[in-house]
């Protein structure tokens, strides 16, 4: 596969240079990227072959009916092609004809060439599309290249500006439509608008039911949802135009909003390793004007998500964040996960994603230099390095691919890495002098297994011939406010050894005001070398607005090179102010209360004007700003809000300064209320208590805690409002009695802060005789037992009779004895007695009625039992060692107020021991429960709680006990890896750590794979007790071949065995000239001198890696 050669053009075409580039990705990069284990590319080097290449300059033509077109064909000779080339050219349809202006076109090397291909279609029934084939060939060399036609009548055409509307519920919106005229169509246009979706749909209408063409005015689309009926959602209009059989349309897509809001992760993308976290803030933004809480959930498959808080709340400008935390699992699979969060409030939801890169072990690779510049007809070289990333160990595979016209190989086809290890291997280039100027590439390819990666390594070929210099621009274009200046900086680069002083000038032309210099103009280039020069453009208030040009450039005697830089002078920004509101919303207020909030001003532009504020507030609400202008441009004022019944209520205020105004969003004011009302009982007989209802009902969401009270009438008796208080909205009940008839009026009031309501309630009592009945509710007692109940009968106003007791019906699950007595004579006063137990915990309601003929009075009493739950954590224990233990807690749960004293008991298998810690639990609380085996298995135990008749047992609790492991050892070095040059040595502590209790006696032993460097080991046998050293080391002979070796020392103690290995690089020998031996330190030999260091650090950290490399004399300084 050959790479079209990269060549810069001096105006947009699709290029040579593109196809080429294409022709790359589309056959190389994106296999590579799909199946990166089976893509096919060079092994090790690249060449170039003599060829040509053909392309049109229009690859896509529009043509007429009954008309012409044309594009010109240009020929290439590549790698030094020359000869004749011959062409045809043929069309895929009937009615299309390709005429060549040349068949034959000669072509020299390095040279190109042309023809001409003209396209005529004619016929009554031409193809919409066509395809025009031009084969070019010489001799065992052809090629081809592919026109596409598209025959085009006259028409027209409809777009919409903008094409997406949206407005809220009672809103509307406005798009242009324009009809053009396409390929000289010219007719009239009828125009409709047709609206789709869901329930009712928004109005839509167009300001012209037709139009004319060419010449056509601009149509407006206006579309309305003011209809109640319009809910909010997603909806289309169809604009059609038709004109005969000729017809276009055009969308306009139409959202009416709601109240909503959004989420948004930052980062969104986590980069976690396999057993680590990390997390990203989760926001909740306010869209349309949403507020209330919004619930938060995070899901996903792989991976363990979390969110904290798992609500928000949220408002206009009042946003609410919440931090998702992101765990992988130890063992989890490289590769990219996501975690879905949702979010929810009300039938409103939301979600956004997380998106999590758990990444595997890899490598990357780079080339230094990263571009080359060679002549044609010389080489250079790059240095391809790879290093591991995430532990990566193995060998890289390097294969090329080149540019024709470059050839290319590569040192080493095969780089082994070690985990976190680099490798490199070098990339040499050539350039044949066939080879024009331009730009090439050479893409190297490493693989290993399923990873691939590439370095790309641009060549800039350049000619041999004939000294030169560039001159470049940072940028192409530069704004420039009127009146200001604005800096360019353009940098000169030696060509082919090119050396002189290069002058620089601009010349913006005679554009009033516009001036260029340099800084400094004259710029002195070594050969190779690079030189940079500040261009200013300076305008004045004259300046025109627009786009204007100035030509830079660069002289040195024959030499001339010019750019040019585009100048757009924009006009400075306006002066003028913003006004806005803190805060927008206000409240609750208190009917009468004042509020008051902040009116800010901001100078924008140097603005220094005087605004004059006025307040708009909807009716009912009192507005005032103090002051009512503000002077200088930026300031503030203060609006203070009051109105006398609880409502929403709006106000906005307007800044005006001359022609400018600017409004405040709209600030809401929320005054809150309550009523009352209270219930006048039905008539009761003296001593029985009569009950009133006292209701209290929020006016705009009033939700203030109001506390009641009463003010009763002598001989009148109240107890105390059930409840006290109540919030917002409720009711609560007040219970009066009284011996004497008579009717008593009682004013309640409810009050909250400065609010205040009162209702009167009637309280009536006659002379009739009658009884009151009482109840007692028992104290709590365990489930299984029995509690007891006291019922009270008193006789009223001379009662006499007996009254009958009844119980029924009872609650579910509550099992009660029949009262006694069940019917009672009164007066004197009477008592009787009902006793209920339960088999579960819970609080039972009983109604107790007393009859006597028509007279029937009740009470309720509560029955409460209690229980409690046990429960074992974990319920698997182990794997522990014989001799040492384990735990399990255990856990006492009360249930509806059960308060007894648990007493614990554990009930082990044979062999195993446990105990408990404490003993027993009051109420609910843990007890630690501890295990232990002199003998390996797997033992169970379970654990009693008893309290009274009240009795539970955990689950079994399973217990895996073993035998320790065996004793052992394991070896190590402090150096796991080294480079030594030839004929230098190195050294590196070889570490051997007792496991389990180990001593005896390691014999140790060395090996060198291939052979060439020598390995010994001090001493060679050691006695282990908590762990010891030995020193490996290495000496490399100056007749060593460079390249990878692998060192192996192993360590024995009978039929245990374990070794390590150390990779060792052999590089070339030094060219540095010898340095001078280092001075004492301390008054010892330098080398001496570490040593003992290197001594006393394995002494005190206790087998620590001392790595002590050694050159050999005079030079004493350590070679890394």
């Amino acid at each position: 596969m050959i790479l079209k050669e990269i060549r810069h053009s001096p105006r947009p075409r699709i290029s040579k240079a593109a196809l080429g580039l294409a022709t790359i990705f589309c056959l190389i990069l994106l296999p590579v990227f799909a199946q990166p284990s089976h893509a096919i590319l060079p092994p090790v080097s690249c060449t170039s072959v003599a060829d040509f290449a053909i392309s049109p300059d229009k690859p896509f033509l529009e043509v007429l009916v009954d008309g012409t077109n044309s594009s010109g064909l240009e020929l290439t000779s590549i790698n030094g092609f020359s000869g004749t080339i011959l062409l045809s050219a043929a069309a895929a349809s009937p009615g299309v004809t390709a005429t060549l202006s040349s068949t034959s076109v000669p072509l020299t090397a390095g040279g190109s060439a042309s023809s001409s291909l003209s396209v005529s279609v004619l016929g009554p029934s031409p193809p919409i599309f066509s395809i025009i084939t031009v084969n070019a060939t010489s001799g065992s060399l052809f090629h081809t290249a592919l026109l596409y036609v598209h025959v085009v009548k006259p028409g027209f055409s409809i777009s919409a500006d903008p094409s997406f509307l949206e407005f809220p519920p009672g809103g509307s919106g406005t798009s242009l439509i324009n009809v053009t005229s396409g390929f000289g169509f010219a007719g009239h246009v009828a125009l409709s608008a047709e609206v789709s979706g869901l329930g009712s749909l928004p109005a839509a209408s167009l300001s012209h039911a037709s139009v004319d063409l060419p010449g056509a005015p601009t149509v407006t689309l206006t579309v309305d949802a003011t209809s109640p009926l319009v809910l909010p959602g997603y909806y289309s209009v169809l604009v059609i135009g038709a004109s005969g059989p000729v017809n276009d349309t055009a969308s306009v897509y139409i959202l009416v909003t709601e109240p909503g809001f959004a989420l948004e992760a930052n980062p969104m993308d986590l980069t976690i390793l396999a057993g680590f976290s990390g997390s990203s803030s989760i926001t909740v933004s306010s869209l349309k004007g949403f507020s209330g809480t919004v619930e938060l959930t995070a899901d996903s498959f792989d991976l363990v998500a979390s969110i904290s808080p798992t609500s928000v709340t949220v408002g206009p400008g009042t946003p609410g964040t919440s931090t998702l935390d992101v765990s992988v699992p130890a063992g989890t699979s490289p590769g990219s996960y996501f975690v879905g969060v949702s979010g929810s409030s009300g039938s409103v939801f939301n979600g956004t994603s997380v998106f999590v890169t758990v990444p595997g072990p890899d490598f990357n690779m780079t080339a230094n230099p990263e571009t080359l510049t060679i002549a044609a007809g010389s080489a250079g070289s790059s240095t391809i390095s790879l290093t591991s990333v995430y532990a990566f160990s193995g060998d890289v595979s390097l294969s090329l691919l080149c540019a024709s016209g470059v050839s290319a190989t590569i040192a080493s086809p095969t780089v082994h890495l070690a985990a976190g290890g680099t490798g490199s291997s070098k990339l040499d280039v050539s350039v044949s002098s066939y080879t024009p100027e331009g730009l090439y590439y050479v893409f190297v390819n490493g693989t290993s297994g399923s990873r691939t990666h590439f370095a790309f390594v641009p060549v800039s070929v350049t000619s041999v011939s004939t000294s030169d210099f560039s001159l470049v621009g940072s940028v192409s274009s530069l704004d420039v406010v009127q009146g200001s200046s604005g800096t360019a900086t353009f940098t000169l680069t030696s060509l082919n050894g090119f050396s002189g002083l290069v002058t620089l000038t601009a010349n913006a032309g005679s554009v009033a005001g516009l001036d260029a210099s340099f800084s400094p103009n004259t710029v002195l280039l070594s050969s190779g070398g690079t030189g940079t020069s500040t261009l200013t453009i300076s305008t004045t208030g004259a300046t025109p607005i627009g786009t204007h040009h100035a030509a830079v450039t660069g002289n040195s005697g024959s030499l001339s090179h010019t750019t040019f830089l585009d100048v757009s002078v924009r006009p400075g920004p306006t002066p003028d102010f913003t006004i806005s509101a803190s805060p927008t919303i206000k409240g609750p207020l208190d009917p009468g209360a004042h509020g008051t909030g902040t009116i800010s001003i901001t100078s924008l532009n140097s603005f220094i004007g005087t605004i004059d504020l006025n307040a708009a507030p909807s009716p009912g609400l009192s507005a005032i700003l103090s002051p009512t202008s503000v002077i200088g441009g930026s300031g503030t004022s203060t609006l203070d809000v009051t109105a006398p019944i609880a409502g929403t209520y709006t106000v906005t205020v307007t800044g005006t300064s001359g022609a400018l105004a600017h409004t405040t969003a709209v600030i809401t004011v929320n005054v809150v209320d309550f009523t009352i009302t209270a219930s006048s009982p039905n008539p009761v007989a003296a001593g029985q208590p009569a009950i009133s209802t006292i209701s209290l009902t929020a006016l705009n969401s009033f939700a203030g805690t109001v506390d009641f009270s009463n003010s009763s009438p002598v001989g009148l008796t109240c107890d105390p409002f059930v409840p006290l208080s109540v919030t917002g909205s409720g009711t609560t009940v007040l219970s009066c009695s009284s011996t004497t008839a008579g009717d008593y009026p009682v004013t309640v009031t409810g009050t909250s802060g400065s609010l205040a309501h009162s209702a009167t309630a009637t309280f009536s009592f006659t002379n009739v005789p009658d009884f009151s009945i009482t109840a007692s509710s028992p104290s709590l007692v365990n489930i299984g037992d029995s509690a007891s109940s006291t019922i009270t009968l008193i006789d009223l106003n001379g009662f006499a009779g007996d009254v009958a007791l009844s119980d029924t019906p009872l609650p579910t699950g509550l099992t009660c004895g029949s009262i006694a007595p069940s019917i009672v004579t009164i007066p004197p006063q009477a008592t009787a007695t009902l006793s209920c137990s339960a088999t579960t915990a819970g609080s039972y309601a009983v109604t107790i009625t007393g009859t006597s003929g028509s007279t029937s009075h009740s009470k309720t009493v509560t029955f409460n039992f209690g229980d409690f739950t046990l429960d074992a954590s974990p319920v698997s224990v182990g794997p522990i060692i014989t001799g040492s233990s384990g735990t399990s807690i255990i856990t006492v749960t009360s249930q509806d107020g059960f308060i007894g004293d648990v007493s614990l008991t554990a009930n082990p298998s044979a062999g195993l021991t446990a105990t408990l810690n404490p003993p027993s639990v009051i109420g609910s609380g843990t007890s630690t429960l501890t295990l232990s085996a002199t003998a390996a298995g797997t033992y169970t135990v379970t654990v009693s709680g008893t309290s009274g008749a009240l009795s539970h047992t955990t689950s079994v609790v399973t217990v895996t006990v073993t035998l320790p492991p065996p004793p052992d050892f394991s070896i190590s070095a402090s150096r796991p890896s080294m480079s030594i040059q030839a004929g230098d040595n190195a050294a590196s502590t070889i570490t051997f750590t007792s496991l389990n209790g180990f001593t005896g006696i390691v014999s140790t032993s060395v090996v060198v794979s291939p052979s060439g460097p020598q390995a010994s080991l001090n001493p060679t046998s050691l006695t282990l007790g908590a762990s010891g050293a030995s020193t490996l080391t290495i000496a490399v002979p100056v007749s060593t071949g460079t390249g990878p070796y692998t060192v192996t020392v192993t360590g024995t103690n009978g039929s245990t065995s374990h070794t390590t290995t150390i990779a060792v690089t052999v590089t070339s020998p030094s060219t540095t000239p010898p340095q001078q031996a280092a001075s004492n330190i301390l008054g010892l030999d330098p080398t001496l001198f570490y040593i003992l260091i290197g001594v006393l650090a394995v002494a005190v950290l206790s087998g620590a890696a001392t790595v002590m490399v050694r050159r050999k004399p005079p030079s004493l300084q350590a070679r890394a």
